[in-house]
């Protein structure tokens, strides 16, 4: 598997909820860190039982990701679309380690401004941006 079909596939199993798929494409030793939270789960374990816990919290809200690269590593703009104003609004900047065939590392840039510094959607706006997969 390629960096392009590994990043379309943990977007595929993000938008989804899919968290066993995404669990299957970290190593054993990856890390999940969330700036500037001071949240960090090392293993697929921890890291499995928090993307759960993200995935309940926003539960009822669709997911869109707009690839782009930060670092020269693969990331996503993340977005949630609030099902009341149907309005989008963006959650972060999601930026993937890799190691082959598997992440090694996700690191989740939380809150405003990490999108406008990659010339991204930022601020709440109608219409949902289009998902797509590298």
């Amino acid at each position: 598997m390629d960096e392009q079909e590994l990043v379309a596939q943990f977007a595929r199993a993000f938008l989804a909820d899919d968290i066993d798929g995404m669990v299957a494409l970290i190593t054993q030793n990856a890390w999940f860190r969330m700036p500037p939270a001071h949240h960090e789960y090392h293993g697929p374990e921890l890291i499995g039982a928090f993307l759960a816990a993200v995935s309940k919290g926003h539960s009822g809200q669709s997911s869109r990701l707009i690839t782009t690269r930060a670092n020269h590593a693969p990331a996503f703009a993340t977005y949630y679309i609030d099902p009341h104003s149907g309005l989008v609004q963006q959650s972060g900047l999601l930026v993937l380690s890799l190691a082959g065939r598997r992440v090694t590392e996700l690191t989740w840039f939380l809150g405003p401004g990490y999108l406008e510094r990659f010339d991204l959607p930022g601020a709440p706006f109608a219409g949902a941006p289009v998902s797509k997969a590298p």
